[in-house]
């Protein structure tokens, strides 16, 4: 009797599987943390069409996470946070986040990401990078951010932003970094 060897396929090697939810899960995997292959697997992950987009008219009808569970899109924009080299290489996947946003959402989702998007904290009356202000607009633009904003105001304070709407807004409406 021949026995057959075993097939073993490090994390890496599941990158290519043609199942994009094999290769989130691979991408995740310690071993795969300092590959840019897997970096942009989890970037792509984020800002493909995984993700149902809710509607204008009811944002939380149906089931807007067909393909994976919020647990595992926050695993992934954690690692996309740590991976990124800088924010305007994450700003595709904030962008694709927003629209699974809430005020509940924050710690696990826009919260990092706004930290990540002013890891030095804004500077009152300093320009905002063209990703800063894009990422920022689209915040501003989503109403459910905005419910019992108790709940967002640490997230604010950390990186010294206001946790008020209209003051976001002033902020976008001033001078914009051109670099």
């Amino acid at each position: 009797m021949v026995k057959a060897a075993p097939f073993v396929r490090g994390s890496a090697g599941w990158l290519a599987d043609p199942d994009p939810a094999i290769r989130a899960c691979a991408a995740l995997s310690p071993g795969c943390a300092g590959q840019a292959k897997a970096t942009r697997t989890i970037l792509r992950a984020l800002i493909d069409s995984w993700f149902l987009e809710p509607t204008a008219a009811d944002p939380w009808a149906g089931d807007p996470l067909p393909h994976i569970a919020g647990r595992l899109r926050h695993a992934l924009l954690a690692a996309a946070i740590d991976r990124a080299s800088d924010f305007e290489e994450l700003l595709p996947a904030a962008l694709a986040s927003v629209p699974f946003s809430s005020n509940l959402t924050i710690a696990e989702d826009w919260g990092p990401l706004l930290a990540a998007a002013f890891p030095s904290g804004y500077d009152q009356g300093a320009r905002l990078t063209p990703a800063q202000h894009r990422y920022l607009d689209a915040l501003a633009d989503r109403d459910v951010c905005w419910r019992y904003t108790h709940l967002v105001t640490s997230w604010f304070a950390d990186v010294s932003l206001p946790a008020d709407r209209n003051a976001i807004r002033a902020i976008l409406t001033g001078p914009r970094s051109h670099q």
